[in-house]
């Protein structure tokens, strides 16, 4: 009969959890790069659909940025806006924004990022944060999609 001895199994033991302690670290960076990626990708998306629709339909758009989120409406003329989308971040992530032409960052307080049915818009920087780490990105005037990102995950 073959068996393992009590040390066999402690090196088995000692180089598994080794392997654990070493890959927590990668899987803890990765999830934390996903949580400051999701508002990135949410604010692309009403981007590119403030300004395809604004094209199309030849109205007026808008994201809403605000410090907790944002959120797309379809502007009217006279009525209230229809809201479309409503994104609103974790709390443990902030969001600043700086605008052309000085690019100062700030904390958005129900800035209006406009699509016009021309198609151009206001080119826009975000970033994303929580602790030391960030996720910025830069958006276009001319397509509104990201033209530049940069990120530090620590």
């Amino acid at each position: 009969m073959l068996a393992f001895t009590i040390l066999e199994i402690v090196i088995v033991l000692s180089i598994v959890t080794l392997l654990v302690a070493a890959a927590v670290p990668e899987v803890s960076g990765l999830l934390l790069a996903e949580k400051l990626k999701a508002p990135v990708r949410q604010l692309e998306a009403m981007a590119i659909t403030a300004r395809c629709n604004a094209l199309a339909e030849q109205k007026p758009y808008q994201i809403i940025l605000q410090p907790q989120g944002f959120r797309l409406e379809r502007i009217n003329v006279g009525k209230a806006n229809d809201v479309l989308s409503d994104f609103q971040m974790s709390e443990d992530v902030s969001f600043e924004l700086a605008t052309w032409p000085n690019e100062v960052w700030n904390r958005p307080r129900n800035h209006r990022w406009y699509f016009p049915p021309t198609g151009l818009c206001e080119p826009i920087r975000v970033m994303f944060r929580k602790d030391d780490s960030y996720f910025a990105q830069k958006y276009s005037a001319v397509t509104g999609w990201d033209q530049e990102e940069t990120f530090f995950i620590r």
